[in-house]
């Protein structure tokens, strides 16, 4: 492995031989687990690899490259880096994404720092199916992540969990709430096959999603199978995309019923 940090620390013109040396030194540190994360500053990758292809410079052991490494930071430590998240979007059911903004302060973008969204559920297990498409950076450290729940198969309470890429620790856990009923009523293809079915979980959870819950309670059965048709008569050709547009329509059709 050693040998591996030295090799890439060769000039190579087609390639960014900082990156890799931060990227080999990562390595040898989760495998050794010889020194900590915090010792390895991204922006110091091009002078470790310049003390690395240094043939007086010792560093043909791990002792000896934590040694390089503490001589070439001179007294610099980490950062101590924070993620804030500003804004977290309505799970697109057309697209099957969601996406959430925030910002990584301090940030500068020879750093090559990078935070990685991860979902998990209420154990902080990885949940099968919630991927993190990956995210987009700006110079000033604002940034923008997609998470794709499309083969996730239960509703449920989960969680987007934010680690950085260098020190591989969490960062902060954002709750959501991700209903997978929504695709059963895109996917219906007769209004005649919209049942009770589909729709418990608009009135299981009425309060917290804005459900005229009331409203629906003065209907009898006829009237809201006639609601479940109508929220299938009005969907838009592409289906609906977010929670909230079923729930609108959900409440019209209730209002519609009751007039």
């Amino acid at each position: 492995m050693i040998n591996d940090l030295h090799e890439a620390a060769e000039e190579d013109e087609d390639q960014v031989v900082g990156s890799l040396v931060i990227s080999q030194l990562h390595q040898l540190r989760t495998t050794t687990e010889a020194f900590d994360a915090e010792i390895i500053l991204p922006y110091k990758g091009d002078e470790y690899a310049a003390a690395l292809r240094d043939e007086n410079y010792p560093t043909d052991t791990v002792d000896e490259i934590v040694e390089m490494l503490i001589d070439v930071n001179d007294g610099e430590t980490f950062p101590e880096i924070e993620v804030t998240i500003d804004d977290i979007g309505n799970y697109n059911y057309v697209e099957e994404e969601l996406t959430l903004s925030g910002m990584i302060s301090p940030y500068e973008i020879e750093w090559e720092m990078s935070v990685t969204p991860n979902v998990v559920d209420e154990d902080g297990d990885p949940v099968p199916g919630g991927v993190a498409i990956g995210s987009d950076y700006s110079d000033d450290g604002s940034f923008v992540s997609t998470i794709d729940m499309s083969d996730v198969e239960e509703s449920g309470d989960y969680y987007i969990e934010f680690s950085d890429l260098w020190y591989e620790e969490e960062f902060l856990t954002i709750p959501f709430q991700f209903y997978v009923e929504p695709r059963a009523i895109n996917e219906l293809e007769n209004s005649e096959d919209a049942a009770i079915e589909h729709f418990n979980w608009l009135i299981q959870d009425a309060e917290e999603l804005g459900v005229d819950a009331e409203g629906y309670d003065t209907l009898s059965d006829e009237q809201r199978q006639d609601v479940f048709e109508q929220v299938i008569w009005e969907r838009p050709i592409d289906g609906y995309e977010t929670v909230n547009d079923i729930v609108e329509a959900f409440n019209d059709a209730i209002e519609a019923q009751q007039s």
